[in-house]
């Protein structure tokens, strides 16, 4: 289990090399990453203000998927299988590559849809699920086969999103947003299982009270929420599709009740994950309730739940604990660490729970939770600068 995020490897370059021919993926990709989620929700807000106009109405959901968590599921994805498959991690000029490739999707994407823009974003995503498949497929590491088939799945979620913004319909049913925003999710639920539980043993020992895995609850709950990803896209606003959204909700609020403990929630390290865990949970629930209650629940709650709430804190909950970890620097959660949490929080609640329980302007609420959103990815770039572009201080690689 330990070996999701203990990412130090024997064949890796050693510490003399220059820092850009050495780093591992989660430098760049974290910190390029961070610094487009605080851009493109700026830059959308100022958009819907009427200050400027950049792109189209659907640009800020897709870069928000494809490029921000793209370059996060890059990070870690790149630094972690080669722990998983004791292979070499993509460093130096064949990782800058891909960097690049990421770049130049996100100024294209910038830029307006279109085939380049297409082969871009989506491109990058391939490169991505090779890059991750190959050293997997030589390990024969059969536990960790669907991953890579996760990032081709959310490459084509990519293509089809990109083909319907220049007004190209494949035939059948449009794929909805939130076919690719699931896979995500999955990836995440995937990774949460094997990892929450670590950290809080790791962390608490026994006073954590976890208990051990239960199979039929982690198939259950990943195969509801796997099923969920082609159930949206072939039973839209169906009985069926509510009741697998709500299934699947209840399942990881299960799953959550397992892990979860008052101890962990005493730690920020912690809690921020497990309050993205809930968010996942409760953005599942949300997506069941508004197919079989659309009057009284949006489908962009559960969205958004399932995005600035379920993303938005695990991701910065992960960025913050691998960049210190894997930087050879305390696991633990200074005080500007901690107000990144809390504004990544706040942004959640103000853009899912504040239109239902408060009568402010809906623009008013959705310029704040940009606002905080901003604040906790860009702080998290200012702050975690120098810890992602400097050697580590212990002298070793990575």
């Amino acid at each position: 289990m330990s070996e999701v995020l203990q990412i130090t490897d024997p064949k890796m370059p050693s510490a003399t090399s220059a820092l850009w021919r050495a780093a591992l993926a989660f430098r760049p990709f974290f910190l390029l990453g961070a610094m487009h989620a605080a851009a493109v929700v700026a830059m959308w807000v100022g958009t819907l203000a009427g200050w400027w106009a950049i792109g189209d109405m659907g640009w800020h959901a897709r870069e928000m998927t494809y490029g921000f968590v793209g370059a996060i599921i890059a990070g870690f994805l790149l630094t972690a299988v080669p722990k998983w498959t004791a292979s070499r991690p993509l460093v130096g000029p064949k990782l800058a590559i891909l960097v690049v490739l990421w770049c130049a999707a996100r100024v294209a994407a910038l830029l307006g849809p279109g085939w380049v823009t297409t082969a871009l974003v989506s491109g990058f995503l391939l490169a991505l699920a090779a890059c991750v498949a190959m050293p997997i497929a030589r390990a024969r590491k059969r536990r960790n086969y669907g991953v890579p088939f996760v990032v081709l799945a959310l490459a084509a979620c990519a293509a089809v999103e990109q083909l319907a913004a220049q007004g190209i319909a494949l035939p059948g049913p449009g794929l909805p947003r939130m076919c690719g925003a699931l896979v995500v999710v999955l990836l995440m639920a995937v990774v949460g299982g094997r990892v929450l539980p670590f950290f809080a043993r790791s962390r608490f020992g026994d006073a954590a009270r976890i208990p051990p895995s239960w199979p039929a609850l982690e198939w259950l709950s990943l195969g509801t929420l796997a099923a969920a990803i082609p159930a949206t896209w072939l039973l839209p606003n169906t009985l069926a599709l509510g009741v697998i959204y709500l299934a699947a909700g209840l399942l990881h609020v299960l799953r959550l009740a397992r892990w979860s403990s008052r101890a962990v929630w005493t730690e920020p390290m912690l809690a921020i994950l497990f309050a993205g865990y809930a968010w996942l949970a409760a953005g599942l629930a949300l997506a069941g309730l508004s197919v079989l209650w659309p009057a009284g629940v949006a489908p962009t709650l559960a969205l958004h739940a399932l995005t600035a709430g379920a993303m938005g804190s695990m991701i910065l909950g992960m960025l913050a604990r691998v960049s210190r970890g894997h930087t050879g620097r305390e696991i633990v959660a200074d005080p500007v660490t901690r107000v990144l949490f809390v504004s990544v929080t706040l942004s959640a609640l103000l853009r899912v729970v504040a239109p239902l329980v408060t009568p402010t302007p809906y623009l008013i609420l959705l310029a704040l939770s940009a606002v905080t959103w901003t604040l906790a990815f860009g702080g998290f770039a200012i702050r975690y600068a120098v810890i992602l572009t400097t050697p580590r201080p212990d002298g070793r690689a990575g």
